[in-house]
């Protein structure tokens, strides 16, 4: 069976036929870590690790890694730990591997049409508007109430980040009794949290990086992690579309202007790692020498006193 390796950031990715692909990735000294993975859609879904077994050395590995072309069958990665079955609320790929996903047919494009309305999931109320504009609330605590928007990708909904809060005159009970009282989201088979939806392609410096670097928005983007909205005004409505490149992409924008340090340090890392193992190793021989020695010293004291 033929085999085409790629690599995916610490990730070599096997692919074998257009279904089956593993993963692998180092551990330790001499030791690595492999599993399977699946595509859906435009996201590679990383399972759980299944094989544990001696391999390369760290340096070994990431000369073997750097060899390998870039993924680049998907847009994007994720652990597949990470996703929920929409209907069960379970582990998505444990709903996978039974098969009953081809059974129900799911649609793993964006090319759905989304109907209008608002539906619960989980905790969280799910509301779709015509132009297809997804957005989500959820009751945090004395009556204060959330406010983010989702993204659908690959037929799976995530739950951005949130934009910013306010208050109702209601209590928790009122917004749950409210909340089950409203149809279950069944327009896409999987959820979770955007975060856990990471790009598997490094993206170029943009032509004014270093205009977009000096602004304090951005600066603070880099640091925090968080959408440049202002908590005391409502953001400015913007299309679905946009919306994950805005959160995937420009959140990293930190990165891009220190290529040569990253580069440098991903080179370092290695040594460093090796470094330090063999040191505590030694360490350790050291500290059984000494207590082997403060033994042999004490027994002889003891002896001496006796006589």
């Amino acid at each position: 069976m033929k085999k085409n390796k790629y690599r995916l950031k610490n990730f070599i990715i096997t692919a074998y036929d257009k279904f089956y692909f593993t993963w692998e990735t180092h551990l330790a000294i001499g030791a690595k870590r492999s599993g399977n993975c699946y595509i859906i859609g435009d996201i590679l879904l990383i399972d759980r690790c299944d094989r544990e077994e001696a391999g390369y050395l760290i340096l070994e590995f990431h000369e073997q890694l750097m060899k390998l072309p870039v993924w680049n069958r998907t847009r994007y990665f994720c652990f597949g730990s990470n996703l929920r079955n929409v209907k069960t609320d379970k582990r998505f790929l444990n709903y996978l591997k039974l098969k009953q996903a081809k059974e129900d047919n799911i649609s793993t494009g964006n090319h759905k049409i989304l109907k209008p309305g608002i539906f619960q999931l989980g905790q969280y109320k799910i509301m779709v508007e015509e132009n297809e504009n997804l957005s989500w609330q959820t009751y945090e605590e004395s009556n204060k109430i959330l406010v983010g928007r989702c993204i659908t990708e690959s037929g799976i909904l995530f739950i951005g980040p949130k934009l910013y809060d306010r208050y109702e005159s209601q209590t928790k009970k009122e917004w749950s009794d409210k909340l089950r009282l409203m149809p279950q989201w069944d327009q896409t088979f999987a959820w979770s949290h955007w975060k856990v939806l990471q790009n598997c392609h490094q993206e170029k410096e943009p032509e004014k990086s270093s205009s977009i670097a000096r602004s304090p928005k951005n600066m603070r983007i880099g640091i925090t992690k968080n959408i440049p909205f202002s908590k005391e005004k409502r953001p400015k409505k913007e299309s679905c579309t946009n919306f994950l490149s805005l959160n995937l992409d420009r959140l990293k924008i930190s990165n891009y202007h220190f290529p040569k340090w990253k580069e440098v340090w991903d080179r370092l890392l290695p040594l460093v790692i090796d470094a330090f193992l063999i040191g505590f190793h030694f360490f350790l021989l050291f500290m059984k020498r000494t207590v082997y020695w403060s033994s042999r010293i004490i027994e002889h004291f003891r002896k001496y006193r006796k006589k």
